[in-house]
């Protein structure tokens, strides 16, 4: 039995490394979106302040793993088995629920999941043995039972620490909306003025609320500082930040105005630091803690060899070893720089605190909606009881400066103003929360603060609002998620465990690591059926007809894509296959996002050139719009087929399956004539392909015609194989008709071009 508890120690381990590269993959937002988000820096130097703040941190974390060890249970009441099982089933669903949440981008808390786990599976095990294992009770028994639960579990210290947690949620983002809609009406957008007469006061208050924070949160429990020094910080707090705060506003405005440096940039990278040091040194509990009371529960059994000795040895106070929180925070800097997917979580948190209207990563939803025509009619009621003159001067106020589209892409997701509130206003909150013995989540204040600063600041205008919405309430929801996954899962392996063994730990962790294989798959083959062709406008070109000759290049591989697919759907069809036509209809999706990207990037380098205007603009917003019919036409082909048969209708008549294949092969001819056109560069043949599409109109009328007057002599056509049928045909027209819009507009725009590049006498 020794050597399977030795094993279980040794998989401990190396569960806590894994913890430590996800957890740390999910929270590197929390301290890094503010500074890249405003780009106070390059990513690299920001990479660099966050890595040395998580080493500092590390090496002044809490030694101390109280949460774990007793802060959700009463360990008196376990034996050394249990309190392993436990621990084990509390690892395994945390390296997977965070692994999952990373790789879709969303970011959840590490103290929520930990929390949850623990109570999950505590729960678990304590239910097993108030009820019992040896027979089945009965539903009275079972209730009659419950209330002694509370014998095994910390309900004094679970419910305030479960409170404080989802409470911070709107707290952070009511304290979000006031202080940025207040910075910002004292600061403008138009800032760098003001900043002479009130960058020390910014500075002063700004570098003071950090401190503190470092203070409260980042040296909490620390082993290094002697308990007096701790013991007189908080007993002089007061007098420390008035000292602070005078020190740091002298020296806030000797640097604006002496040295004339952005304190701004100083405050963004500061608080960066700062909560990058207390989040390796407070949240390292959520990635190592359980593993560390794991050994301690190991050590203790090694001396007496009794699975069934009780774990009073849990409630003693355990130091750290210093080489331990080293490794850890050597492995944690490592991720940090390493792992592509906190770069994919901090582009969730920067993405929809974004000030342009940015590709969208979210589709709208029934909430977002009704949350966003409520704030609508609600901003309307308040702005009418406003008197006109002090509703233009806050609107005023609020004005952006004009920025020149053809920097756009140099443009921060949102400026320094924003960013310094992003850092300042968490560290407040949390330090006031760790100053009242309330836990509070990093992860939930950092991106609530950030949203209701996004709100304040007007980067959800009307363009965009419904979708940030959506993404927000999406992040929420997923937070809630994790709470009940985390519980549920956490409990059900406890279970397994306790009824099975500790033996069943092996299939458990194969199942366990093909679920975390089988997410990476799933992304990896997600981006493989992604198209592969970029439909960004959004780069600068040499010269506007480089930029036209992009743009037609994206135009052929649209075309292409749209004749594979309708090829996929007839093909699908003859052949009466659900997966031909089920993948034809995902691609057709596909087809339609990229055509959007490609619309929302050609607006914004319309607007960003000089030299693209009159008919070479029109150019672009007609074929945009004749890319978007034949898209839709294309998605709709192939949604109408799988619909057909996904729900079981008959297939199609055999002659009228061979009708569309012959009409296929000449719309194949058709898009190979127009993309090898657009592909050599060559339009001087394309107006005669109109005369080709035209006929091929006129024939599809005609069939369409034939088929109308055997509907009434042929009984057996059923009226959905028929609505199919001609709602197959309608939209090839359409088809058809886009097409011959990009050849009526390919040989006007290139006519107007040659026109331009003759010689003027």
């Amino acid at each position: 039995m020794n050597d399977i508890f030795l094993f279980l120690m040794v998989l401990m381990g190396t569960l806590a490394v894994l913890d430590l590269i996800v957890g740390v993959s999910n929270d590197a937002v929390n301290f890094l979106g503010s500074a890249v988000g405003s780009r106070a820096a390059s990513f690299k130097f920001i990479i660099v302040v966050a890595s040395v703040g998580i080493i500092l941190g590390a090496v002044f974390s809490n030694g101390m793993m109280e949460i774990a060890r007793r802060g959700i249970f009463h360990p008196e009441m376990f034996v050394f088995e249990e309190v392993i099982m436990i621990y084990l089933a509390v690892m395994i669903t945390d390296v997977i629920l965070l692994d999952v949440f990373n790789t879709l981008g969303l970011p959840t808390s590490t103290t929520v999941s930990m929390v949850f786990e623990l109570l999950g599976a505590s729960v678990a095990m304590s239910m097993f043995k108030v009820v019992g294992a040896e027979d089945v009770p009965s539903f009275l028994t079972f209730m009659g039972d419950l209330p002694t639960l509370g014998d095994y579990i910390n309900y004094e210290k679970t419910i305030p620490m479960i409170t404080g947690i989802f409470a911070v949620v709107i707290i952070a983002f009511v304290a979000g909306v006031v202080i940025q809609w207040l910075v910002r009406f004292m600061l403008t957008f138009n800032y760098s003025q003001r900043l002479k007469y009130w960058g020390g006061l910014i500075g002063g208050v700004a570098l003071t609320a950090i401190v503190f924070y470092l203070l409260l949160k980042g040296a909490k429990g620390t082993t290094i500082i002697p308990p007096a020094a701790k013991a007189w910080i908080g007993t002089h707090s007061m007098l420390l930040m008035l000292i602070c705060f005078v020190f740091f506003t002298l020296v806030s405005q000797l640097l604006v105005s002496v040295f004339k440096i952005n304190i701004l940039k100083v405050i963004v990278l500061s608080g960066t630091f700062a909560l990058a040091m207390a989040f390796a040194g407070n949240d390292l509990v959520n990635f190592i803690g359980v593993p560390l009371a794991s050994f301690g529960a190991y050590e203790a059994y090694s001396q007496t060899g009794d699975i069934n000795m009780y774990m009073d040895v849990l409630n003693t106070d355990v130091k750290t070893p210093l080489f331990i929180l080293i490794i850890a925070g050597v492995i944690m800097m490592l991720s940090l720089i390493f792992s592509r997917k906190a770069h994919n979580v901090l582009k969730t948190t920067v993405d929809l605190s974004r000030s342009e209207s940015a590709d969208e990563r979210f589709r709208p939803n029934t909430i977002s909606k009704l949350m966003v025509r409520a704030s609508v009619y609600v901003g309307r009621g308040l702005t009418y009881l406003l008197p006109h003159r002090i509703r233009e001067h806050i609107e005023g106020r609020f004005d952006r400066p004009y920025v020149k589209d053809i920097k756009r892409r140099d443009v921060p997701a949102f400026d320094l103003v924003r960013a310094s509130v992003n850092v300042v206003v968490p560290a407040i909150i949390i330090s006031m929360g760790t100053n009242s013995t309330l836990p509070l989540s990093t992860t939930y204040t950092t991106f609530m603060v950030a949203m209701g600063t996004s709100l304040a600041d007007r980067a959800w205008g009307l363009e965009s609002a419904v979708y940030r919405v959506s993404g927000v309430v999406r992040v929420i929801l997923g937070w809630f998620a994790t709470a009940l996954i985390a519980f549920l899962s956490a409990a059900s392996l406890a279970l397994l465990l306790k009824v099975i063994g500790v033996k069943a730990i092996i299939p458990i962790i194969i199942v366990a690591g093909m679920t975390v294989v089988a997410v990476k798959l799933f992304k990896k083959l997600a981006r493989k059926t992604a198209p592969e062709v970029s439909m960004d406008m959004q780069v600068e070109y040499p010269s506007a007809a480089a930029a036209e000759r992009a743009f037609d290049m994206k135009i052929s591989d649209v075309m292409i894509d749209s004749m594979r697919l309708t090829d996929q759907v007839i093909k699908g069809l003859f052949m009466h296959s659900r997966s031909v036509l089920s993948n034809a209809q995902k691609a057709s999706f596909r087809l339609e996002e990229n055509v959007k990207k490609l619309r929302f990037s050609t607006f914004y380098m319309i607007r960003s050139s000089e030299d693209i205007n009159g008919p070479h603009a029109a150019y672009y917003v007609k074929s945009l719009s004749y890319l978007v019919a034949l898209t839709e036409s294309v998605s709709v082909i192939a949604s109408s087929a799988f619909e057909h048969l996904d729900n079981n209708h008959k297939p199609l008549i055999q002659y009228r399956k061979e009708t569309l294949v012959t009409i296929g092969k000449r719309l194949d001819t058709l898009f190979g004539e127009m993309t090898d056109a657009i592909r050599e560069n060559d339009y001087s043949q394309v107006i005669a392909l109109r005369e080709i599409i035209l006929s091929l109109s006129d024939d599809i009328d005609r069939i369409m015609a034939k088929e109308a007057d055997r509907i009434g002599e042929n009984k057996e056509f059923s009226r959905r194989n028929t609505n199919l049928y001609f709602g197959m045909l309608f939209e090839v027209k359409r088809v058809l008709y886009a097409l011959s819009g990009f050849a009526a507009l390919f040989d006007k725009t290139h006519k107007l071009h040659e026109e331009d590049e003759a010689p003027r006498s």
